[in-house]
């Protein structure tokens, strides 16, 4: 065998050699899944899983009065942090039942419009893009993780909640915050930010992005409950909005655009499928020689 062969089938075998480090990016996944909102239901527009239509939940907690308000070619999420209520309380656009186990990699983004909420120095809000197990409700029993729009009193920052190192980034620029929360909101120029989330669960590091305008923030992380070689299944994802803390406040967000992409990723016994030919191909190689 010319030694120009074993180099081509080593380039072969890098290729088909399953990534050990970094998390799949959004662009190199299928879109399995669109909902846009346009026709003032919660029906996607592209569907070939079957999925169905988005439905709305929430935590299930006396007092938050979780609404999702079709309007504006969009869906408006509102809760309500009651005075009686401490910790988290939620609503949702959810997608649910869904199936991504290990050796799966799941992908979300959405595009969200005018948040509104509290500012005081001790009020923390954000809107979120997730993965969880359970249904349509965000019960307190469900494991929860994922990339969100945090607002911790005057700033706003990219989270990564679940993550076992999380993000902690700093806040995003004055001129962002500013943009995000005007003083006097201009309904020409609404404040419109995007926010990806990739779970990675053949290599482990997944990825939360949050985009406003021309800025941008990346965080890579590890989410353990939701890992590559185990953990738990994932059955429900999507756009939310929660409050951790606040007496009698209320926050608000529109979701213009929701859309989730997929890619199974080959199990070892593929791998070791693939493996097996290469090494057939090798021998047939030498033997022909």
């Amino acid at each position: 065998m010319h030694i120009r062969d074993v180099i081509r089938c080593g380039i072969w075998l890098l290729v088909l050699a399953p990534p050990t480090t970094f998390a799949t990016p959004i662009s190199d996944l299928a879109l399995v899944y669109h909902a846009s909102f346009d026709d003032g239901t919660l029906n996607p527009t592209f569907d070939p899983l079957g999925y169905g239509p988005v439905h709305i939940g929430d935590g299930e907690i006396a007092g938050t009065n979780p609404f999702g308000l079709l309007e504006n070619q969009g869906m408006t999420l509102g809760i309500t942090h009651p005075a009686s209520v401490v910790g988290l309380t939620n609503v949702s656009a959810t997608l649910t039942p869904v199936v991504f186990g290990p050796g799966s990699i799941v992908g979300m983004r959405a595009v969200y419009a005018v948040p509104m909420g509290p500012h005081g120095p001790a009020d923390v809000w954000a809107v979120v893009l997730g993965v969880r197990t359970g249904g349509v409700d965000d019960l307190a029993t469900n494991t929860r993780v994922g990339a969100s729009f945090q607002v911790r009193g005057d700033g706003v920052r990219l989270n990564t909640p679940g993550a076992s190192v999380p993000a902690n980034l700093q806040n995003v620029p004055q001129d962002v915050y500013d943009f995000l929360f005007p003083a006097i909101p201009n309904p020409n120029d609404p404040a419109i930010f995007t926010m990806d989330l990739v779970i990675d669960r053949i290599t482990g590091a997944s990825t939360a992005t949050l985009y406003v305008r021309d800025f941008f923030v990346s965080q890579t992380s590890l989410f353990g409950a939701f890992g590559p070689a185990g953990g738990l299944t994932i059955t429900d994802i999507g756009p939310a909005l929660a409050m951790n803390t606040g007496s009698g406040v209320s926050a608000s967000v529109r979701l213009l655009d929701f859309q989730v992409f997929g890619a199974p990723v080959p199990e070892p016994s593929t791998w070791a499928l693939l493996g097996s030919g290469l090494l057939l191909v090798v021998v047939a190689r030498f033997r022909s020689r």
